[in-house]
């Protein structure tokens, strides 16, 4: 998961060119936060190894410079003082992974892989084939 985090990283900059103007053929794009509880609030981490973090998906992203807001798009399984629907107030430093869809496919989305890379090989071909993820 280290490696795709990374791999997620190095290409931010071409995500959020896209973002900032979105090529024709492009949409729903998304990033990956992780949360975790403090007091009445999230905190937002990219350490895996942290005690009860999870990650999640926002959507409908906008950005000042550095400076993210954006709706959380999952419902929390784990995380009590957040829900679906949430705006979540992020920095560039907090993203983890991206993702966004080109013509049907997706691209990013890199900490899939490693889930998929450990499952039955039919569920990787399926993925590849119908979302255009490729794993390396």
């Amino acid at each position: 998961m280290a490696k795709a985090h990374e791999k997620s990283i190095r290409e931010l900059g071409g995500f959020l060119q896209k973002l900032h103007n979105p090529p024709a053929g492009t949409e729903n794009y998304s990033i990956k936060l992780g949360f975790t509880d403090k007091g009445k609030g999230v905190v937002l981490t990219t350490d895996q190894t942290a005690p009860d973090v999870e990650f999640m998906w926002v959507y409908q992203i906008e950005a000042s410079g550095d400076d993210f807001t954006a709706l959380l798009g999952d419902r929390p399984e784990y995380i009590h003082n957040i829900k679906q629907g949430d705006r979540v107030e992020f920095k560039r430093s907090d993203i983890f992974d991206w993702l966004y869809v080109e013509n049907g496919k997706i691209k990013g989305n890199y900490t899939a892989c490693p889930l998929l890379l450990a499952g039955p090989k039919e569920q990787l071909e399926q993925y590849r084939e119908v979302y255009g993820i490729v794993c390396d």
